[in-house]
């Protein structure tokens, strides 16, 4: 119980009891738990990427559709950004096409390339997500270790939006691996 009650407490709306309390397992099962969970055959997800692998290979072998959220690129090749605009054109490409966006799955600070949005831009992920009634998964296991703690992200779950999930962990920014 303290245990929870101190994860729960690194978050504004979380609750050390109840429905929504924070669940302690291993990052890679608290994927394969949340995917199961959330999606089926057929959905369509759009992950970030490159990602780490169980974010979109569990999706694909639920038999779902995985679109890629890439960064931009600068003049040397090197990713720089994720930018809203994409995922917005994604989501409207695949409406377009008469289908849905089922969920969307984040991660940032980004790993591999460092990349981060902003909070309005999180907030804006947030409100398309609830715009479509798609899921967001958002995996957080290198919030904290941001080159400026001022430009920390509050957690996705923390946005209000009911259909989130959020993945964090003590390996990455509290350097608590094993």
């Amino acid at each position: 119980p303290l245990l929870i009650t101190e994860i729960a407490a690194t978050y504004d709306t979380v609750s050390s009891t109840g429905p929504f309390a924070p669940i302690v397992i291993a990052p890679q099962e608290g994927v394969l738990i949340a995917m199961h969970a959330m999606l089926k055959p057929g959905d369509t997800v759009i992950c970030v990427s490159p990602a780490y692998q169980s974010l979109h290979e569990v999706a694909t072998s639920l038999g779902c559709e995985v679109l890629n959220w890439d960064p931009l690129l600068n003049d040397t090749g090197v990713p720089y950004k994720f930018s809203l605009d994409t995922l917005q054109q994604l989501v409207a490409t695949q409406k377009a096409k008469g289908g849905s966006v089922d969920a969307v799955i984040i991660n940032f600070p980004h790993n591999p390339t460092g990349c981060l949005i902003s909070e309005t831009e999180l907030r804006g992920v947030v409100q398309l997500c609830e715009e479509n009634d798609a899921y967001l998964f958002s995996d957080e296991m290198y919030r904290c270790l941001e080159y400026d703690p001022l430009n920390r992200l509050p957690s996705a779950v923390d946005c209000g939006y009911v259909k989130t999930v959020s993945l964090g962990g003590v390996s990455k920014g509290l350097s608590c691996p094993g």
